[in-house]
């Protein structure tokens, strides 16, 4: 008598894809597509509309039948990001941007990967940049976009590489027809000194999001690096060196220079409770550094503030002093805030003039 065994085969577990959006109509069509698209079987999408005032809810109409659309009254990006994650009934939860796109094989090379190394707490990976005009202008966006991996490199910033190639998964049984490079590790202390996790790219366990709990909704829109830290603190963090999405480059993006000044008065406020963490407080080490990354963040506030309010970057111009680096950079900040204001708009035309040429080139 011949006995039959029959496999068992497990149901991939259900993510959920988060997408915060504020006035996004011109990009949303596209970004909800390429969640759409995932190779991955088990996606819930939810879209949390923060209050657009734009075409928003017209342009997502289509889409209703297949996604979660929750408008709420703005309140930024931290609370719309929270009541996204509110709304996850999935084992994963995958952050996402309304003006971005998913490769399609994102969801399953990272939630593969969570599954079969389940120390690792999130994962990130690196991502292209795109401009509508000129098409894609950087394959591989992460080094040029984060002064720690452009300083440290992956290796210097992550104790462990391995190749992946999803063998084993049982609901993967194809693999993930390619092997990705991952680097991970206990990374917070390195991340207290700057971020280097893109967050549109991040994947996380669920059980990690109610353990770190909610961005914080005083944040403007630094706060998403300070969550991340409080997740590297429950464990280590992984970064797939491929791809995984195409961060859009235009002029309404929160990450654009706009002129606001928010992004570098976030940090200044984060270093500040960080430098008073009591992981901190114990590492005179990583306190040293932290004082010194202190310096440079008020420098950043300084030049973001020269224009809107030169008597509060002068406040932070003095804080900056405390740090010996920061100091040789004085003297160039102090001549932007007395420059006039005529003075600063030319200088920035220039510079995004500069900028535009040097994508072309590339």
């Amino acid at each position: 008598m011949k006995v039959r065994y029959t496999r068992v085969v497990m149901q991939a577990p259900l993510v959920s894809v988060v997408i915060p959006g504020f006035n996004c109509a011109r990009y949303i069509r596209q970004a909800l597509e390429s969640v759409l698209a995932q190779t991955y079987p088990n996606i819930e999408t939810i879209l949390v509309d923060d209050g657009s005032t734009d075409d928003t809810p017209s342009v997502v109409a289509p889409f209703l039948d297949r996604i979660t659309y929750h408008r709420q009254r703005n309140g930024g990006l931290a609370a719309a990001r929270n009541t996204g994650m509110s709304l996850a009934r999935g084992e994963y939860i995958a952050w996402f941007d309304a003006d971005d796109l998913c490769a399609k094989d994102r969801i399953l090379a990272q939630v593969a990967y969570l599954a079969s190394h389940p120390d690792v707490v999130a994962v990130g990976s690196n991502f292209s940049a795109f401009d509508a005009d000129i098409g894609t202008f950087d394959k591989a966006h992460a080094a040029r976009y984060y002064t720690q991996i452009k300083k440290n490199g992956l290796d210097g910033l992550f104790p462990n590489v391995i190749d992946f190639d999803g063998s084993g998964i049982d609901w993967a049984p194809q693999a993930l027809g390619k092997s990705y490079r991952v680097h991970s590790g206990d990374v917070w202390q390195r991340l207290v000194l700057g971020n280097f996790i893109h967050p549109p790219t991040l994947t996380m366990r669920k059980e990690a999001r109610e353990r770190a709990g909610w961005t914080r909704l005083g944040n403007r829109r630094g706060g998403d690096w300070e969550y991340i830290i409080a997740l590297a603190k429950l464990g280590p963090l992984a970064f797939i060196d491929d791809a995984l999405l195409e961060y859009r480059c235009h002029p309404e993006q929160m990450s654009s220079s706009t002129g606001s000044p928010d992004p570098a008065l976030d940090c200044v406020e984060i270093v500040e409770r960080l430098l008073a963490d009591p992981d901190v407080l114990c590492n005179e080490a990583l306190q040293a550094s932290l004082r010194e990354k202190r310096g440079e963040l008020h420098l950043d506030a300084a030049y973001a503030l020269a224009e809107l309010s030169p008597a509060r970057a002068l406040l932070h111009l003095r804080e900056s002093w405390k740090s010996p680096a920061a100091r040789k950079h004085i003297p160039r900040n102090l001549a932007r805030i007395l420059m006039p204001r005529a003075g600063l708009r030319l200088l920035r035309r220039l510079r995004r003039e500069d900028l535009s040429t040097a994508h072309r080139r590339q």
